[in-house]
């Protein structure tokens, strides 16, 4: 699966220093690599117990304009409550300047159809879905504007206008082939994963109707109309799908009209479309959990919960603390996981996120950063090292490679942060590179935050936002706790 890599190592220039350390550990000993047998003679191993808590996050997630944007009710999950998503958004013609169609007084009226079209992705939850969704549009509202940082997900709803029309959509129809009719010699066309919906011919009336003068700039055009928005209202409510706003070959408002007559042929047929304005869209998501094991799993006073309720964004994180790593002697570490399991209600519609994360809180600098020298960016692909560092699903159990950390802890006693588990669409927290601690300090980490807040840096894990949620035993679980687990031998 591709990612989205925006690694800010511009950022970290000024700031790299050649790593060195008093006790050297050869690279090939640790982490992934070749681990020896445990033989209690020169290898050992040990297991580490951990303390768990679960809280909700701020949640500060934006949707961009180029990102799937998620659609739709998930209203009964008993363990994690309801989750709801609209979209808000704006079309405008391919060029400003000149009246979009053909002559206004060659077009035969009435004119056939205008089409709405998104351009699917995914679902989330149970594919048998079917619910309906009101289109509206968009009132003039002052708070609507282009921005290219995106909307929070926690925006308050923008104003609306007239209903144009609601519709009922199958979830497991998005992705069949579409076939319609085009004014092509072809005649007809034939597109999978695309959502379509008619409007009533009164509302493509007025885009006909407008004078050039609606037409000469975005200023005018967005005066008479600000945009639309498709929001949730009912049916069998337990699925989200995902949509992607910036694909001009799917997202389009198409107007299908004749001519009287054109080049000698009458009814001459033609096709004019819209296309989604770029930074001019919300993604307007809110979860409910009142009533909940999630909700109830969130009050204050266990510091050491047995479940660890994790939701994708908007959602929920987990903290781990392993209170006997700072005790640990010197050694060599060979390998070093945390290991933990899911233990999810079976039966539900509602898978795991795609991947969970863990990095560290540093308490100095009150801010998340990376596992350093565990998870690792390489500049030759461009990309993180997830499938090395951990956090996807595999036989029955998350685990993560924190070898190096560890390493770091017990031979140059650096410090034993609180652990954070989460399953983020995206995260701002702070990639600190290979190296020690001390070249990467809590003042230095702050530095390369503030660099990476004012370019707008975040790395992304997952590929759709509010896509997973997922029960984890925590550290004091009767079955399934989860733990670290150390391979080593003695110095």
């Amino acid at each position: 699966m591709k990612r989205k890599i925006l690694a800010p190592l511009s950022a970290f220039a000024l700031l790299i220093t050649v790593y060195t350390a008093c006790t050297r550990i050869d690279t090939t000993d640790i982490g992934n690599n070749l681990i020896p047998v445990v033989d209690n003679i020169n290898t050992f191993d040990t297991i580490l117990e951990v303390t768990t808590d679960n809280f909700l996050f701020n949640d500060t997630s934006r949707v961009y304009d180029t990102e799937n944007h998620a659609l739709g009710v998930i209203a009964s999950d008993p363990v994690f409550g309801k989750i709801s998503a609209g979209i808000y958004f704006n079309f405008t013609p391919l060029a400003y300047g000149g009246y979009p169609f053909i002559n206004k007084d060659s077009i035969k009226v009435p004119f056939d159809s205008v089409v709405l079209s998104l351009d699917f992705r995914a679902v989330y939850g149970d594919s048998l879905s079917t619910q309906t969704f009101q289109i509206s549009e968009i009132a003039n509202d002052p708070r609507f504007q282009d921005t290219a940082r995106g909307y929070l997900i926690s925006n308050e709803p923008l104003n609306l206008g007239s209903t144009i029309t609601n519709f009922t959509q199958d979830f497991d129809r998005l992705s069949d082939i579409k076939y319609y009719k085009t004014p092509a010699d072809t005649g007809i066309t034939a597109t999978a994963g695309m959502l379509r919906v008619h409007l009533p011919v009164s509302f493509g009336d007025r885009f006909f109707n407008y004078d050039t003068t609606v037409y000469r700039n975005d200023t005018n055009f967005r005066a008479q109309f600000p945009g639309l928005a498709i929001l949730p209202t009912g049916g069998s409510q337990n699925a989200l799908a995902y949509f992607n706003l910036s694909n001009v070959a799917k997202t389009r408002l198409t107007f299908y009209y004749k001519a009287k007559s054109f080049n000698g042929v009458t009814d001459s047929a033609f096709s004019t479309y819209f296309t989604f304005r770029n930074y001019r869209n919300l993604n307007k998501i809110e979860r409910n959990i009142a009533g909940t094991e999630y909700a109830n799993a969130m009050n204050p006073g266990t510091e050491s919960d047995e479940r660890l309720y994790i939701a994708s964004s908007p959602g929920s994180y987990a903290t781990i603390k392993i209170p006997a790593l700072p005790t640990l002697p010197n050694a060599v570490i060979h390998r070093a996981e945390l290991i933990a399991t899911p233990v999810n209600t079976p039966g539900l519609p509602y898978q795991e996120p795609d991947y969970l994360f863990l990095d560290a809180w540093d308490s100095v600098a009150n801010l998340p950063k990376t596992i350093q020298n565990d998870f690792v960016f390489n500049s030759s692909t461009s990309a993180y090292n997830q499938a090395l560092f951990g956090g996807y699903l595999r036989n029955g159990k998350y685990t993560f490679d924190v070898s190096r950390y560890v390493q770091g802890i017990v031979t140059r006693k650096e410090p034993s942060y609180t652990l954070r588990l989460y399953a983020p669409y995206k995260t701002a927290s702070v990639y600190v590179p290979t190296g020690t601690y001390n070249t990467y300090p809590s003042s230095g980490l702050i530095q390369i935050d503030t660099v990476a807040k004012k370019n707008n840096v975040m790395i992304y894990l997952n590929e759709n936002i509010s896509y997973g949620r997922t029960v984890i035993a925590g550290g004091t679980h009767p079955t399934n706790k989860m733990y670290l687990r150390i391979i080593y031998s003695k110095i």
